[in-house]
């Protein structure tokens, strides 16, 4: 009798587990969720295939007058990069860059002030020899310095402005490129294109974006966030006042191709940015969605 009772105990707690990964597959597996994690994944496969590039553009941009240790070439920035700091040079930063793809650019802006910091941190620069010499912090360590150094919250909000206005023209045209192009990408009969088809589209949309806003708004947008990220930061530091002193600075002193420095190995990083970050996501979204079809 005693047996009868704590059977049906024990099939429950059997079943328990199974039923919360049912429940949690089928969270998953619902369309807006799915394309949340798929543009996680999209964002930190893509921020990894052009690290060294994405680093290299930060490390031309925050480059003033006075200041030419990387004044080269990309090859030979790439080169000097691996000479002096080998694959974690290529890499440095990308944590932080991968992470901050993961939600909106208000949410996760500390995680790139701080990759702006990380990235130029073990770079050769004169005025960071002494403090190349020491052990580099992490990103913890980097955003507590800053809070408690900097200013506080606001400290790790740092150029955020300059950021949120080139952002929105970028997006918009990309996300609108891709869906207009994806189609031609798409073989007749089928509803999507191949993994071929679709790091084309991604590739397309991204140049035609890219081509379109950053020579005109976005670029020079960019420079000016890389240069008020470190605006505080020691040995480094710009001290702009507003965002309008920052651009007449840069352009009295270093002309107007001061607001285009790191254009070069940015629009070289689009292609297969955007290919990999396309790509990436819709694998990612398609598998989550294929969950749902398990459980039918």
């Amino acid at each position: 009798m005693s047996v009868g009772k704590h059977t049906p105990v024990a099939g429950t707690q059997a079943s328990a587990p199974i039923s919360r990964l049912i429940q949690l597959r089928y969270t998953v597996s619902q369309p807006v969720f799915a394309a949340f994690l798929a543009g996680g994944v999209a964002g930190a496969v893509s921020r990894t295939v052009v690290s060294p590039l994405e680093r290299l553009k930060i490390l031309f941009q925050i480059q003033s007058a006075g200041r030419e240790e990387y004044k080269l070439s990309v090859g030979k920035g790439l080169a000097k990069m691996w000479r002096e700091e080998g694959w974690r040079g290529f890499m440095r930063g990308n944590v932080c860059g991968g992470a901050a793809g993961i939600t909106s650019v208000t949410c996760t802006y500390p995680l790139d002030i701080v990759r702006t910091r990380l990235s130029i941190q073990s770079a050769s620069f004169a005025a960071l020899s002494e403090a190349s010499q020491k052990k580099l912090p992490g990103m913890w360590e980097t955003m507590l310095t800053m809070y408690k150094t900097e200013g506080g919250f606001l400290a790790l909000y740092r150029g955020i402005l300059p950021t949120v206005a080139g952002v929105a023209p970028y997006v918009g045209l990309n996300f609108m490129t891709y869906e207009s192009v994806r189609k031609y990408f798409t073989p007749d009969g089928d509803k999507n294109p191949s993994a071929i088809g679709k790091l084309g589209a991604g590739a397309v949309s991204g140049a035609v974006a890219q081509t379109c806003t950053y020579p005109l708004l976005t670029e020079s947008s960019d420079v000016l966030r890389r240069r008020f990220q470190i605006n505080t930061m020691s040995g480094m530091g710009y001290q702009y006042k507003s965002i309008w002193d920052a651009i007449k600075v840069i352009v009295t002193q270093e002309g107007i191709a001061g607001l285009y420095k790191g254009i070069v190995p940015n629009l070289l990083k689009v292609a297969p940015s955007m290919a990999a970050n396309w790509w990436s996501f819709e694998m990612a979204r398609d598998m989550f969605l294929s969950l749902r079809d398990r459980d039918q």
